[in-house]
């Protein structure tokens, strides 16, 4: 339990500082002008600020886990399960597809943008895409098993 704190910290520090490697990339000159028109900073610092939200309540909620499993009870949990899923899945693809042209903006020469934190940001895409790629796959294989389980 102390280790996964101390990772969590360290996680939540190192998401802290990739934060404001976005910000000041505002402010790099060579970056800037060789930004993707379809990058989207400010969507990027938002997942990071949601990734970190989603640790701090990690955090909190683990000393509160039910070890036993629970039944949806009812349509509408089921449906908002259905919902949720569907939102990770489009947060995490479009993530990924931000992270595809921040890589194409970031040029060797550019020392404001060669930090450390763009590869922390290469690896949020790579989970991110390895995430969206999960869903997708899971979707098409619940669907393909519901139309030939019906036949």
């Amino acid at each position: 339990m102390y280790i996964s704190t101390v990772l969590s910290i360290g996680l939540i520090i190192i998401i802290l500082y990739t934060y404001y490697y976005l910000v000041e990339l505002s402010n790099c000159p060579c970056f800037v002008s060789n930004q993707k028109d379809e990058l989207q900073l400010d969507y990027m610092k938002f997942y990071l600020l949601l990734d970190l939200f989603t640790i701090v309540i990690a955090l909190s909620l683990m000393n509160h886990v039910n070890p036993k499993g629970g039944k949806l009870k009812n349509d509408v949990e089921q449906i908002l399960v259905i919902f949720s899923v569907l939102l990770v899945t489009l947060i995490h693809g479009y993530m990924t597809y931000n992270v595809y042209y921040f890589y194409n903006s970031i040029q060797p020469y550019c020392n404001c943008a060669n930090k450390w934190q763009k590869y922390y940001i290469y690896y949020e895409g790579i989970v991110a895409g390895l995430v969206t790629f999960q869903f997708v796959v899971s979707f098409l294989f619940i669907f393909i098993f519901l139309l030939l389980s019906n036949q």
